[in-house]
């Protein structure tokens, strides 16, 4: 999953947030350097992504888009599942999209005294750009990939990505929500694992 759905699924906890934001950033056990909160969320952060990988239906999505990015595939599939949640936000959520992005901003900015250096550069164009709320269009997607193609070695295959989604939302959406349910229960049982061993 990308940033959107990393910070929705641990969303309100201000901690958890941090740490999952910036999970990508924290490598092997660089984990234990931070407090307890904070490192239970790059942990969360750790598990939603093996989670992802092995689940049968988000592995239908990365099939799919294999053709078009090949073995980018995984990472633009966390994307095509951002749009979704963005999207149909208020169905996940009883905050509104915006304000969710706004509490996110605002929380991530409290805590960037214990984000790495790259992580808050990236902060700073996610905010500016207002990344979160984007995702919600396609328009935004494009935004988005285009800016990642042109930072990272991600391919340019931004226009083939749109069609795709067009011409499949049914089947990517129909994928999602028979994905996440079970991706926010898994995140839950995480949880409560970390929080027994924090006690």
């Amino acid at each position: 999953m990308n940033f959107l759905a990393h910070l929705f699924l641990s969303y309100p906890n201000p901690e958890e947030m941090t740490g999952n934001f910036m999970g990508d950033f924290v490598k092997g056990r660089n984990y234990l350097n931070y407090p307890m909160e904070i490192r239970n969320g790059i942990l969360i952060h750790r598990a939603i992504d093996h989670y992802t990988d092995q689940h049968g239906e988000a592995k239908k999505l990365v099939t799919a888009l294999r053709p078009i990015y090949k073995r980018y595939a995984g990472v633009v599939s966390d994307i095509v599942f951002d749009h979704i949640l963005a999207r149909d936000f208020n169905y996940w959520s009883e905050l509104d999209l915006n304000r969710f992005s706004h509490y996110t901003y605002n929380i991530l900015s409290d805590n960037r005294n214990v984000l790495p250096e790259r992580v808050s550069s990236i902060l700073d164009r996610i905010r500016e750009s207002r990344r979160l709320q984007m995702y919600a269009s396609l328009d935004g997607i494009r935004n988005s990939l285009d800016i990642m193609s042109s930072r990272t070695s991600l391919p340019d295959h931004t226009e083939a990505l749109i069609r795709f989604m067009r011409e499949n939302d049914t089947f990517i959406t129909e994928t999602f929500n028979a994905f996440f349910p079970e991706l926010k229960r898994w995140v839950e049982i995480k949880r409560k694992e970390l929080d027994g061993k924090d006690s």
